[in-house]
């Protein structure tokens, strides 16, 4: 029985009929009541529903105001959702079945309407529209899915898709896939090898879902998650999802853990406790320790003097500088105590403090300054026991005495030495400095030692330490002579040399490492919090979000991947080109048509904001140069790039092509900030930026970039610029390189000459 009354509007201009009508409801009982309510007329019908209510109506097509099918139109225009039975004296099937089709729930004949079948067919006239109105709302909830969904036949074919279905394919509308089959969308092996994996679990449990690959119109393959349903043995309900974005950002930390996981160098995470949240496997080796044994550990474990105390104050001071490196000392498992060099830097992640420390072991470092202290120390004590070159000057320098051993140590007779000057065989750039220490010798009576070059017989020079003193009266104390006593020590100072160029190199590689560190900590920072933000609301609201939103978050996630994967790129490059293995491989190019191509591609990355500008002068606009494509991308994308992103909105980029004999010019002009006079010297450097960048973004490794890439084609890049009023850089190439492969000259840094003053 219904638990509550139905309410029926009944529409019929007969009373006898109305009356007869109301009396066959009253005989049935099933229902708890009947409420009824009568009019005579469409006028009065459309009225009572436009303010009111009703389970069903039963309506005559013939009233007074109102004649045939467009009574039913009318009240179901009106009241397009309740459901309507016709009444009708007319016996006509054509009429019945038009009356079905323009809306109706039922068509009753008026003499044989009998008790059961009123009730009937109110009842499934109601259960009918009930039924109606799911379906439309599940029919339109699946057309307002991001999700494509789509029912395919036991032949494969499809028969019903949504809009979302045919836009996940780059297909306009779901007619195009109308009648198609599956190999469409899928090429044989990926549909075989889906087809593998799902049979058994269609067969056991009617549906399967997994990750697969597709493909869309234009040929693009992409990754999907589909979940298949059979029906029966009818077909399949399809339901696919494009996770393309996903599996980007999945790749993307993947090679990133990978990246640090297998470093040459140790990593340990700590947090403010000291504790270890993550080790990398060389920070295992290093230390004796499986990961999971570290994971339980803390720094007091491994360093010796560590203490509470200190940790806090080297937290608080590392808090303060952000990084800085030091040198400790470490315990192995084994208890063995090693030297390393550690660098420790301060990161915040999803509010919680961290310390990536990358450590090194310098053992053989120290082995070798402690080598090098003792062959100091070995060298002095010979040097005290040779023959030194003893030699008497006068007050001004001359030589009045050289002993014998100058035929060994110079090559000259003691006789050639002897009335001349001895400011005529040193060095020119160490005479000033050796005058200072004269100048001292002659004002306060004590020794002084000085290092100097002089001249070998056969035009070379040798480094020569010489200790003086002088030589005064008894009776005045005026000074009568100056006497030297200098050895050899070119081997010294070759030994320094080396010394010094190593150590520079290696500071050098240690703030390389502090700037990457410090790129990747920041750089990477904000597009993996968009990443995870944007996931984290994707998983927790995909029922709830709109579609605008949704499709925010994952144009967010792109974004941020692609950001991630440019600086990666950029870091690689880097790598490559420090390494020695950027390569030059040109080819035949068009350059008016890459250049132009390049211009339109970057127009539409820079937007409506600025004004790109290209044209190309000189004699060779249709000759074919020879370059490499690749290289000459990373240059003009990067110079444009800067260009835009230090130059105001609606300013103008100009690209020039020249053509110079045997040379291409390429000029890039923009209207931007300037680069100070200061920072031109370096702006090549890798990770170094100007300084009046503010808070514009930026690695500080384009320009490097740039660098590399011209030296590999053997060319030249200048800039020219004034603070705000614009920056041209200019970049000279060979038209033609004849090099199969071009590698970059590392560059050596130089042992300043100088002498050493003591």
């Amino acid at each position: 029985m219904y638990a509550q009354a139905i309410k029926i509007l009944l529409v019929e201009d007969s009373l006898t009929d109305a009356t007869f009508l109301q009396k066959i409801l009253q005989i049935e009982t099933s229902v708890a009541a009947w409420e009824v309510v009568h009019v005579t007329q469409l006028s009065d019908t459309l009225t009572y529903l436009r303010e009111d209510e009703c389970d069903v109506v039963l309506l005559d097509l013939f009233l007074p105001d109102e004649q045939g099918l467009a009574t039913l139109q009318q009240v179901h225009a009106t009241a397009p959702n309740t459901p309507i039975v016709v009444l009708t004296g007319l016996d006509d099937e054509a009429i019945a079945i038009e009356t079905l089709r323009q809306g109706a729930q039922d068509y009753l004949v008026k003499g044989q309407i009998e008790v059961n079948l009123l009730v009937r067919a109110i009842r499934y006239a109601i259960e009918r529209s009930q039924t109606l109105k799911i379906m439309q709302r599940q029919s339109a909830a699946i057309e307002a899915a991001s999700d494509g969904v789509a029912i395919l036949n036991q032949d494969e074919q499809f028969i019903y898709l949504n809009q979302a279905y045919a836009e996940i394919y780059g297909y306009d509308s779901p007619a195009e896939l109308l009648g198609q089959t599956w190999r469409l969308v899928y090429d044989d092996d990926d549909l075989k090898g889906m087809a593998r994996r799902a049979a058994l679990d269609l067969q056991a449990k009617g549906s399967w879902r997994g990750e697969v690959i597709a493909k869309k119109q234009d040929g693009e393959k992409f990754y999907q998650e589909l979940s298949l349903t059979a029906i029966d043995k009818d077909g399949f309900i399809c339901i696919v999802r494009d996770v393309t974005e996903r599996k980007r950002v999945e790749e993307a930390l993947q090679f990133t853990q990978f990246t640090v996981n297998h470093a040459a160098e140790a990593v340990i995470w700590t947090g403010p406790d000291a504790g270890f949240v993550y080790v990398n496997e060389a920070a295992c080796q290093m230390l004796g320790y499986s990961q999971s044994e570290l994971l339980v550990m803390t720094m007091f474990d491994i360093v010796p003097d560590a203490s509470p105390e200190s940790w806090q104050e080297d937290w608080s001071q590392l808090k303060q500088q952000g990084s800085y490196t030091l040198e400790a000392w470490n315990r192995r498992k084994d208890g063995h105590l090693f030297p390393v060099e550690v660098t420790r830097n301060y990161l915040e992640f999803r509010g919680r403090e961290y310390n990536c420390a990358f450590m090194r072991d310098i053992t053989q470092r120290k082995q070798f300054e402690q080598a090098l202290r003792e062959s100091e120390q070995r060298f002095r004590l010979l040097a005290e026991n040779s023959t030194d070159m003893i030699s008497q000057h006068t007050p001004d320098g001359t030589f009045l005495y050289v002993s014998p051993a100058c035929r060994m140590l110079l090559g000259y007779e003691p006789e050639e030495l002897l009335g001349k000057s001895a400011y005529d065989y040193h060095h020119p750039d160490d005479v000033d400095a050796v005058r200072v220490v004269h100048t001292n010798i002659l004002e306060l009576p004590e020794t002084y030692s000085v290092s100097y070059r002089f001249r070998h017989q056969q035009g070379h020079y040798l480094w020569l330490e010489s200790t003086a003193k002088t030589i005064r009266s008894s009776e005045t104390q005026t000074i009568q002579e100056i006497q030297i006593s200098s050895r050899d020590i070119t081997e010294r100072k070759r030994a320094e040399v080396d010394i010094y160029n190593a150590l520079a190199k290696e500071k050098e590689l240690s703030q390389l490492k502090s700037s990457f560190v410090s790129m990747v900590s920041h750089e990477f920072r904000n597009p993996l919090s968009a990443i995870v933000l944007s996931s984290e609301l994707l998983e927790r609201y995909t029922q709830k979000a709109s579609e605008e939103q949704k499709t925010k978050y994952f144009k967010r996630i792109h974004a941020a991947t692609k950001r991630m994967t440019e600086l990666l790129d950029e870091v690689l490059i880097i790598g490559r080109a420090e390494a020695g293995q950027l390569k030059c491989q040109p080819m035949p190019l068009l350059l008016e048509e890459f250049c132009q191509e390049l211009v339109d591609e970057l127009r539409l990355s820079i937007g409506q904001q600025y004004q790109l500008v290209f044209t190309s002068t000189g004699q060779g606009h249709a000759t074919e140069a020879c370059m490499d494509e690749n290289l000459l991308r990373h240059i003009l994308g990067n110079l444009i790039s800067n260009a835009a992103k230090y130059s105001p909105t609606n300013s103008t980029i100009h690209l020039n092509l020249i053509y110079e004999n045997d040379l291409v010019v390429f000029q890039i002009q923009d209207q931007g900030i300037g680069i100070p006079e200061e920072d031109q010297q370096r702006l090549f450097d890798s990770f170094y930026r100007a300084t009046n960048v503010g808070t514009i973004p930026g690695t500080g490794l384009g320009l490097a970039i740039v660098k590399k890439c011209v030296d590999a084609h053997h060319g030249q890049v200048e800039v020219t610029s004034h603070l705000d009023a614009g920056t041209k850089f200019t970049v000279t190439l060979p038209l033609h390189s004849s090099a199969p492969a071009c590698k970059i000259p590392l560059d050596i840094p130089e042992f300043d000459q100088a002498p050493d003053l003591a």
